[in-house]
Order: structure tokens, then sequence, then C-alpha cells
């Protein structure tokens, strides 16, 4: 097996050059010191902190907050990590995921200053997130190089016959691919060969103490980013690939630490099937877990597990206390991030060089807003700003139906003047519109699968067409006619225009119905710019619901979600 010793002096990457791989003879056989005994040495006695974020996506500024409250911000952030070092100790530093996209920082430096923010702020390891794959493996791998930080997954593979699958990548055991399945869904023949994409773990050493981390990536990655753009990236099931690993890491390290994109739901379910990770240190999410959750598995303890939000507005402190040899004690809290109380002027000085090339194209004026249209709801209903964005899809192709994922939206636009920087903030993804010829069935399918992801990324957003949500299913079903009224009933037998964007109609977010019996045309045209050429062009647009969607009674989707 491979493994990485990083000491905190040295931070070494993994990556397909030859010479950045330790192996180590024995692992899975050695013994490692006890976790009692390493942890009651050198500085810090008993203890390990953690301080974690998660899902920063390319936040570098403070954001806006209502009430006139600022959080976040890369320099705030840097103050705070710098005064909890001070405290003494021994600390490591882990980001759990989707370190990018999300700002026209993404959209204009393509993860460049993230990656090298990681190293600036002292980031022992990261996790793998599903956005890193936004633009496909070789350009993460190529971005990647701006960084010595390790970047780690256990359960995100690479077919060995693909062009940027490099020869030093190391191979994964049968039993760690167990269930492996290709992005856009099919299952993985067990014939192909395959290669950690990322890192699988990195062991730091602090005070004596010998830290495993290990990464996992979501399997819903198989249904968010755009397959075209990842031919050869499989996933694997992330409880079998850390049931196949943890043994390992647990022989030859004093604590284990799993640095997952999974989301609590399923940290819970890690913490219930797989023994012997002492701490689990999420993301994907986006859940701010003030104090630590757990979850009881197969071992004696239960599981802690910590997150952070999202967006860099809190550092995670998560601290691990050993009582006995044999019981450890969690401790965790969420910092906010407040720029008012300062922030590291070398890390400002840094962002500056941006910033300054960012500002060009961006601080055009499109629109003015008497009130702010919030994002908040666009995955439980029904909303303003879901509303605009299909109108623009529908509008812009001059189709009958517009159809937007709510977890392609991602800000709120704010009262006053709405630049073109604002709208990608909405719409960070470059996605492109496409448009298909659908059966009225085919819609009427489509329609259902909306309905039925409510709390979900892929609940769906449409122009053009209103129902009401029925049992889970789509009812009352009229297309055209003026917004919340009119329109003909949805014909069986028609065929109907259908626009939407092209990780959609990708399979993205598992919204579209049968997507290999449908033909979609490329129209080359990206949402973002027709969103803010439809504002220029419609000042007296209105912002609002006009019941486009109705319900009758609680939906399965709405009574899983609990008091969500």
């Amino acid at each position: 097996m491979l493994s990485i010793v990083v000491k905190p002096s040295c931070v070494k990457r993994f990556l397909h050059v030859a010479s950045v791989f330790v192996l180590v003879a024995g692992l899975g056989t050695g013994g490692g010191a006890g976790c009692a005994g390493a942890a009651t040495e050198g500085s810090g006695g008993d203890s390990l902190v953690i301080l974690h974020t998660n899902d920063v996506h390319s936040q570098f500024d403070p954001l806006e907050m209502d009430g006139d409250r600022r959080l976040g911000g890369a320099a705030a952030r840097a103050r705070i990590l710098e005064r909890q070092r001070a405290l003494g100790g021994r600390v490591i530093l882990l980001d759990a995921g989707d370190l990018v996209q999300g700002t026209p920082y993404y959209n204009t430096f393509r993860g460049e200053p993230d990656h090298r923010l990681l190293d600036l702020l002292g980031y022992d390891a990261i996790a793998l997130g599903n956005h890193d794959l936004d633009d496909g493996p070789a350009a993460w791998r190529a971005r990647a190089t701006a960084t010595r930080t390790p970047i780690l997954s256990a359960n995100v593979f690479a077919d060995a016959e693909s062009a940027w699958a490099g020869p030093a990548d190391p191979p994964v055991p049968a039993a760690a691919r167990r269930g492996a399945r290709w992005v856009g869904g099919d299952r993985v023949a067990d014939r192909v060969e395959a290669r950690y994409l990322a890192a699988p773990f990195v062991i730091l050493e602090r005070g004596g103490l010998r830290i495993a981390v290990f990464g996992l990536m979501t399997e819903a990655l198989t249904r968010i980013v755009i397959p075209s753009r990842n031919h050869g990236v499989m996933v694997g099931d992330p409880i079998a690939a850390a049931a196949e690993l943890v043994p390992r890491l647990r022989r030859n390290a004093d604590v284990v630490v799993a640095l997952t994109h999974l989301g609590v739901a399923d940290d819970r379910r890690l913490a219930e099937r797989v023994a012997g990770i002492d701490v689990i240190i999420g993301g994907h999410s986006h859940t701010p877990l003030f104090r630590p959750a757990s979850a009881r598995g197969p071992g004696a303890a239960a599981t802690p597990i910590a997150q952070a939000g999202s967006r860099g507005a809190y550092v995670g402190r998560t601290t691990l206390t050993w009582q006995t040899p044999d019981r450890i004690r969690c401790r965790g809290q969420l910092i906010e991030v407040r720029p008012e109380e300062g922030g590291d002027p070398k890390i400002d000085a840094f962002l500056d060089r941006y910033r300054r090339d960012l500002s060009k194209g961006l601080e055009a004026v499109v629109f003015h807003l008497p009130h702010r249209v919030s994002s908040h709801g666009l995955r439980l209903g029904e909303s303003p700003l879901g509303n605009f964005v299909a109108d623009v899809i529908r509008l812009r192709t001059g189709a009958d139906i517009g159809v937007m994922n709510a977890g392609g939206m991602r800000a709120s636009l704010p009262a006053g003047d709405v630049t073109v920087g604002d709208i990608m903030r909405v719409l960070p993804f470059e996605n492109r519109l496409v448009v298909a010829s659908m059966s009225g069935t085919q819609v009427r399918a489509l329609l259902d699968r909306a309905a039925r992801r409510i709390g979900k990324g892929g609940f769906g957003h449409f122009s053009g067409v209103r129902y009401v949500v029925r049992g889970d299913r789509a009812a009352e079903i009229y297309v055209g006619g003026r917004p919340g009224a009119g329109g003909a009933p949805l014909d069986a037998n028609r065929i109907y225009r259908i626009a939407t964007i092209d990780f959609v109609a990708e399979g993205g977010d598992g919204l579209m119905p049968s997507r290999d019996s449908i033909l979609f045309e490329e129209t080359n045209t990206r949402l973002d710019e027709a969103a803010s050429e439809f504002l220029r062009d419609h000042p007296e647009y209105r912002f609002e619901k006009d019941g486009r969607v109705g319900w009758r009674g609680a939906t399965k989707a709405l009574r899983d979600m609990g008091v969500r």
C-alpha cells in the first residue's frame, strides 16, 4: 500500500510524478505506536486540535449577510488561524473539499489563487470535492500543481487507459473499488484497471503523534458533474473504500481522521458502518454544526462528526482529548470569521493582484432592484430567483418550456444596482443553453421527477408551464398562457420544445428522464451572459412568485425532509 508521510515542515503532494511517492513496506502488517502512548507525548499533552473549513467555493472576500453583517473572507480567516495556532499544542488544519467554484474569481482564474492560498494559510490536507471536476480531471490536475497541500480521495478513481492517467498513479485494491460507477452512472466492469485519481490518504506528524487523514467523495459525483468532461472517472462506494483502508491505517497511525465530502447524512452512515475512525471532518452539505454530531457504529464508542458550514463564514475547532487509553473525548465549536476584527495584510496583498484584474468588465450595471432577491428556498419550491432564471432560459431560446435545476443557482441578488459580477455569483458554472424536442409524455415524466426532488439540487424551476404536486406526481399541467393562469392542458401526443442547461441535459442532478432517448441541440449561449442581457433589455422585469407550482397535501419527499 502507498503512503505519503508528511512532516509539518515538508508537505508533499500526490500527483502522477513518481518522485513524490514514498513506499512504506509492511503497511497493513506492521504495528504502529498505540494511541494512548503517543498521545501523551510532546507538546499538547493528551490532545489534538483540528482546525477545519469546507465548501469555501472561491469565496475570498467577506459575505454580505442580512442586516449589514459581514462574515468570512480569506484575510480574516488567516488572522483567526494565526490566533488559534498561537494557543499552542498539536494543531492541524484541514479542508473537507469544494475549494473552488462559485464566484467570478473561479470563472476568471480557474482555481489558481485558491490553491496558492492553501499553502499561504498552512493547510495540511484537503479532500477532493465534486466541483474540482467541473472542468474535468485533466484541468484539475493542472491547477493542483499550484499547491503543495495533499489533495485526498480514497474512492475516486481513474481508468488506467485514460490519456490523463499517469503510470505512477497507484492501482486500487479490488475491495476498495467495490460497486464503482462511471461518472454518468454506469457500473464499472471488473476487468477495467482503476488507479487513484488523488492520494487516498496522508500521514501527518505532530509532537510524536502520527495522524492518518484519508479522503472520501460523495457517490453523487456520478450525477453532479458533466459526464462528457469526465470520461474515465469513476467513484466507488465510500463505505467500501473506508472499510478496506481504515484497518491498515489503524496499525500505522495513532489517530485516524476521515476527511469527507459526503454530507452529514452519509457521514452518519459511514460512522455506523466502519469501525476505527476517531473523527469525521465533513463537507458537501454546507451544514454548520455548532457542536459535533455523533453516530454509534461497530466500535464501542460513538464517532464524532464536525462540519463548518460553507463559504468560509466559520472556522471549525474540533479537539480530541485522550482521557484514558481507550476513551477519547471530543469537543467542538465554530468560530465566526468576522472581518471587522482584522485580517492578515499579506493575504489581502496577495488577493489584491487578482481583484484588480477581476473588476474589469464585472462592474457594469445591468439592472436595479428595489429589494434583495434571496436564494433561500430554491430547493424547497417556487422562488422568484428560480422563476427568473427559468424565464431567461425559455425566452432566450424561444422554447415552450424552460427548465433550471435549483443546484445551479448559488447566491442572492443584492438590492440596488445589479452588476454582471452579481449575475455570475448567482450562476457561476458557465453552463450553456441547450434545446430538445420532447413529447407531452416525456414532459410529464420530467415534472414528476422534479416533484420528487424537493429539498435537493435536482428540484426543478420552470417557465412556460404550471402544475400542482400531488402525491409526488405532477398534476393539473398547463403549458403557455400568462404567468399563474391560462394555458392549454398538457397534450401527451404533442411535441414541445424544452430548453435547459448542458448540465441538466447530461443527467446532472438526476432531473432529466430518459436522457439517452432525447437529443439536445447546443446553442453555445452561456446562461449567465443571457441573464445579464435579459435584465439589461427588460428593466421592467418583476422578480416574484406567480403560482407556477402548487401543492396538494404532503409529498413523500417533504415527509422525508422532517423538520426542514
